[in-house]
């Protein structure tokens, strides 16, 4: 994300911020962004560049630097995040949500972010079905799989030949109206709808 950086900083000044004024020591910056006074510097002013704040150092050694914003932070990332649905971003609609904002301003957004997920169709030959994962899947063989998350997805993208009916304690039929096997057990015929 091109602007990530700045919703960091954005995230990180928001409890100390009044009237959109938020004052803080470049050190603290550094820490966040992981980079050296100089960059801290280069990147305060390409945000000031760009529109979204004011940035007056601080007047001698160890006093802090002040930083006015343009716009109240909420509204900033309501318009992020609409803008990164239209662009259909989904991983870095993701990533903004990370951030410790207020989960609050989420419920504004709530209906573009839900707009992402699900199945999507269109006019053409395929179908998306889209979802949030936090960590890489396994596989999505269905006799291998031991994680619900991977069985949800196993269920989305196809159906059983068959389901297992707990109250009855016996196999029902489900894409397979009927099936057979030879004597042995090893060979199974089923009979599709």
């Amino acid at each position: 994300m091109k602007n990530y950086s700045y919703f960091q900083m954005r995230a990180f000044l928001y409890p100390r911020e009044e009237q959109q004024t938020a004052e803080c020591k470049l050190y603290e910056l550094e820490s966040l962004w992981f980079c050296t006074q100089k960059s801290v510097k280069r990147k305060l002013k390409q945000f000031g560049e760009a529109g979204k704040l004011i940035y007056a150092p601080g007047k001698g050694r160890g006093n802090p630097s002040q930083i006015v914003f343009y716009k109240p932070f909420q509204q900033e990332i309501e318009d992020a995040v609409k803008q990164l649905v239209q662009r259909d971003q989904l991983e870095e609609v993701i990533l903004l949500l990370q951030l410790p904002i207020p989960k609050t301003w989420i419920a504004n957004v709530s209906q573009e972010i839900q707009s992402l997920f699900g199945i999507q169709s269109s006019g053409q030959p395929r179908d998306v079905l889209r979802t949030a994962r936090t960590r890489e899947l396994t596989t999505l063989d269905p006799l291998h799989t031991s994680i619900t998350f991977e069985t949800f997805i196993i269920y989305q993208l196809g159906d059983t030949l068959v389901t297992y009916n707990q109250e009855q304690d016996t196999v029902i039929p489900h894409i397979a109206h009927n099936w057979e096997s030879d004597n042995e057990g090893k060979t199974w015929t089923f009979y599709l709808r």
